[in-house]
Order: structure tokens, then C-alpha cells, then sequence
């Protein structure tokens, strides 16, 4: 068998260094394992130290900033948590419509490629917020879940869209927003609170929701011209219902005002009428009761009473005698001129009258 002369010196070389290079590997990888222990913290944050996956008791797992010797890696885990003193904001843009250069020229929205909210009165608005939150328990943040700041962004996204289907639309875009923003981070706060870990039995997810801040609040761009139609529509039939009613406000009191006057003057009338028709059925019965007993005297007294009522209304008048069968002739001043006046003495009058 040829032997080249290459493999040769690499066999001899192997068969002097290979021991040596092979202790200098196992100790460089020992001082690495031992040196793997060793972690340094920042000031702005905490470590949570579990052991064999068991979190430790010492100090309540939790280190403080600074250097830290432990066990070697994997021995020690050790999962590096922001500081409950460092306030975290997270920007949440699931719900909103980024302002592309056509989006107002295109007068549609696809419900199934475009994220948005409804709200309780069934209108469409896209919004984008900002949470401000701090580790409150730095143990929990950091076993409950890998990625806490995703279970975050999903609790406050659940609460925000339960809340706006609550509320409508008019009032969310106005004067709603505080508390729209005040609703959905105490619903999250709770929602939070409530979660129970089942292996450690701790309640909780270690996050103080500190503030929720609604940046934009609108109803989606290339529908908005379409939202203000209707919005201004909805402000005129407003407008008309309020006009409507402040009109009804002053002809319905004057309508019933007139009525009752109306009213009040009819049973005026009523009462007058039945009054002076019972003066009237009242007179009548006396007078024919004093017809009944002298008859020439009530016809005479009826009939001076009636020429009298008659008189008044007439004027000045002459009544001359008149042909035997004729009766008497009553003729106005201006037909005899005073001089051709017949002279008649006071026996005469007598007699006339």
C-alpha cells in the first residue's frame, strides 16, 4: 500500500498536538458553560430567574440590575423584563387605513381586505391608538406568555371593538372619544387581571395599562365624502324635527288657548240663552196667569208695551185718525210739512191714544 508523504507528517502532527488541542477545547468549553452564569442586567430592566424551568425562590425569582452569577446556561434561565419604572408605549394601527394617494378617489370599501370597526348604529370607522402601560409584576410578564406585549395589542383590540359596537357613531366622533378611550382600557385592565396562570396559580399578566390615547378616530377615506352626506342629512332632518317641535311648542298652547275660549264663550252663550229663555218661559207663564183673570187689560198692556218698544226705534212720528174702518194712520214728521199740520187738542190725543 502507497502512503503519501502528506498524510504521513499530518499523522505525526496529529499524534503529537491532537492530546493537547483536545484538553485546550474541553477547557475553553468549560470556562464558556461556567462563564454562561455570569449575566449583567441593565439598569433599565429586571431579570426573571427560573432553574431547571422552576422559578426561584430567592428574592422572588426576580433580579435586580447589576451582575448576577448563577448556575451555567441551561441550568439557569434567566428572561430579561423591562423596569416597572420605564413607562412602554405600544401603537396599535390593526383598525386603520393608511393614506394611500387613491384612497379618496375610490368611492368603496371591501369589508374582507380592509380591517375596521362597526359601531353600535352599524356605521364603519377606522381608528389607530396608543397604549401607555408598565411591568407591574415582572414574574408574571415574563412566564405567563412569550410574547406579552402581542397578548397586549390583542386584549386592547377585542375591548376596542366591543366597546365602539356599543356606542354610535355621532357620539364616538365627537365628544365620545375620552370615554371610548377610558372604557376600553379599564375593560383591558380587568381582562388582564382576571387571567390565571394553572401551574403557578398566579392571577395576572404583570401589565398596568396606564392610558389609552385615540390618535385617529374617522370613518374610512374613501367613503368619507358618502359619511358626510349622510351626516349632513341627518343634521337637516335634525334640524326640521327641532323646528317642528319648536313650532308645535307655540301653536298647539294658542290652538288649545283659542279652544278653551271658544269653548268658555259657548257655555257663556249656553248660560245666557238658557237664562234668558227661562225669563222669557217664566214671563210668559205670569202673564197668561193675568190673562186668565183679565184678559181686556193684559191684551191692552201687551199691546202699549209693544208700540212703546216700537217708538224708540222708529223716531218722531204722528198718528192721525184714521176712516172708521181704516183704523188709526201713522205718518213720519218729514211727509207733513209743519203748517199743514192738523191741529188736534189734548181730548182728541186722549181719544187716539
Amino acid at each position: 500500500m502507497i502512503r503519501l508523504p502528506k498524510i504521513d507528517k499530518l499523522e505525526r502532527y496529529l499524534n503529537r498536538w491532537g492530546p493537547h488541542v483536545f484538553r485546550a477545547l474541553v477547557i475553553i468549553l468549560v470556562v464558556v458553560f461556567i462563564l454562561s452564569g455570569v449575566r449583567v442586567i441593565q439598569p433599565t430592566e429586571v431579570g426573571v430567574v427560573t432553574r431547571l424551568g422552576k422559578l426561584i425562590t430567592a428574592g422572588g425569582g426576580v433580579v435586580q440590575p447589576g451582575l448576577y452569577i448563577g448556575l451555567p446556561h441551561p441550568l439557569d434561565r434567566i428572561t430579561r423584563v423591562p423596569s416597572p419604572v420605564v413607562v412602554r408605549e405600544l401603537s396599535i394601527d390593526t383598525f386603520w387605513q393608511a393614506d394611500t394617494a387613491n384612497a379618496a378617489s375610490v368611492r368603496s370599501f371591501h369589508p374582507f381586505e380592509q380591517n375596521y370597526c362597526i359601531t353600535g348604529d352599524f356605521n364603519v370607522v377606522v381608528t389607530k391608538l396608543t397604549v401607555k402601560y408598565q411591568i407591574s409584576d415582572a414574574v408574571n410578564y415574563a412566564l405567563f406568555t412569550d410574547d406579552p406585549e402581542l397578548f397586549l395589542q390583542q386584549a386592547i383590540e377585542s375591548e376596542l371593538v366591543q366597546a365602539v359596537s356599543e356606542l354610535d357613531v355621532d357620539f364616538i366622533l365627537t365628544d365620545g372619544k375620552a370615554y371610548l378611550a377610558n372604557l376600553v382600557m379599564a375593560r383591558t385592565q380587568a381582562r388582564l387581571d382576571s387571567l390565571t396562570d394553572i401551574q403557578s396559580e398566579r392571577s395576572g399578566i404583570g401589565i398596568n395599562v396606564l392610558s389609552v390615547e385615540i390618535n385617529e378616530l374617522i370613518p374610512p377615506r374613501n367613503i368619507l365624502p358618502l359619511f358626510l352626506d349622510v351626516q349632513n342629512a341627518a343634521i337637516d332632518k335634525e334640524t326640521a324635527v327641532r323646528l317642528a317641535e319648536s313650532d308645535r311648542a307655540v301653536k298647539i298652547p294658542n290652538a288649545r288657548a283659542q279652544a278653551n275660549s271658544i269653548v268658555n264663550q259657548a257655555n257663556a252663550y249656553s248660560t245666557q240663552a238658557t237664562s234668558a229663555a227661562e225669563a222669557e218661559a217664566d214671563r210668559f207663564i205670569s202673564i197668561l196667569d193675568e190673562y186668565l183673570q183679565q184678559p181686556e187689560l193684559v191684551r191692552a198692556w201687551i199691546w202699549n208695551e209693544s208700540i212703546s218698544r216700537i217708538l224708540v226705534n222708529v223716531g218722531s212720528r204722528y198718528i192721525l185718525p184714521g176712516p172708521p174702518v181704516g183704523g188709526r194712520m201713522i205718518i213720519p214728521p218729514e211727509v207733513i210739512p209743519p203748517e199743514r199740520m192738523p191741529y188736534f187738542d189734548r181730548e182728541e190725543l186722549e181719544e187716539f191714544r
